[in-house]
């Protein structure tokens, strides 16, 4: 039996420790009712996965940026792998392929305009995503990652990179004089919503993590932070930023080692002021 199939309808949830193949009805959860709150804060990029023809289990064939950033947004594919629509928090979010599911998928954002808002360079800034994690997400010995957004490589000189492996929170930002890393305390349960955001100022890196609770709110945040040295944080606009894989520049999936994130994803946000 896979982990798809083995999802419940409704979960209890606890409080924070520290398209075409069709979704069942098994595969919503209770955070993905209409009536969660809605962040509707203005951000440069601001992807909600709302707003698209069809409902959970359909291919997602576009996505629009809700922000103020001009931006071109593609889903791109390998080997069959799919991204498809998904209960989220609230209304639509980005199924990607699970554990063993055939390809690898992502979600390309590249950046239009004279000046790329999406690359900070030494202002304050924010990025984030709400996730939930399948209960299978690695041990393949090949792809042990599971990316939720970035942008650059980590060989490159400048990153910025949310991820969960291995079912932990953390998030790296490298510039011109150096980068800083830091992880979450635990890991997460695996198949329940939760709120991340990386926030850098200055040389302080900050992990905020929240989890959603039954009343549909999120649980007060638990927060990490690392001090060191980064400086600009800048990007060649022909550098895309990827969520749900890892993307080389000409926005392809690197096949050989893709950190394909396995689950739910919504409310995926880069913003200047953090």
């Amino acid at each position: 039996m896979t982990a798809r199939a083995r999802r419940v309808a409704t979960v209890a949830v606890a409080l924070l420790a520290g398209t075409s193949v069709a979704c069942t009805p098994q595969q919503t959860r209770l955070a993905g009712r209409a009536d969660f709150p809605v962040d509707d804060r203005p951000r440069e990029l601001r992807l909600d996965f709302e707003g698209g023809a069809g409902t959970p289990g359909a291919v997602l064939a576009g996505v629009s940026n809700r922000g103020t950033h001009p931006v071109v947004v593609d889903v791109t594919t390998e080997d069959g792998g799919r991204v498809l629509l998904d209960e989220g928090v609230p209304g639509t979010g980005a199924r990607f392929p699970g554990l063993g599911e055939d390809g690898a998928a992502a979600v390309v954002v590249r950046s239009q305009g004279g000046r790329d808002r999406l690359s900070p360079g030494l202002v304050r800034f924010a990025f984030g995503a709400d996730f939930a994690l399948d209960a299978e997400s690695d041990g393949t010995g090949t792809d042990d990652g599971d990316n939720l957004l970035q942008r650059g490589l980590f060989a490159d000189g400048s990153q910025l990179k949310l991820q969960v492996d291995h079912g932990v929170v953390s998030c790296r930002v490298a510039g011109d004089r150096g980068a800083v890393t830091v992880s979450a305390r635990s890991a997460v349960e695996r198949e329940r919503w939760y709120r991340a955001s990386c926030s850098r100022k200055g040389r302080r890196l900050v992990l905020t993590l929240a989890r959603a609770r039954p009343d549909r709110t999120w649980s007060p945040p638990s927060r990490v932070s690392a001090v060191g040295r980064i400086g600009a944080v800048a990007f060649d606009p022909a550098v895309p930023v990827a969520v749900g894989a890892k993307v080389l520049p000409g926005g392809v999936i690197a096949a050989s080692d893709p950190d394909q994130f396995n689950g739910a994803v919504d409310n995926v946000y880069v913003d200047q002021g953090g």
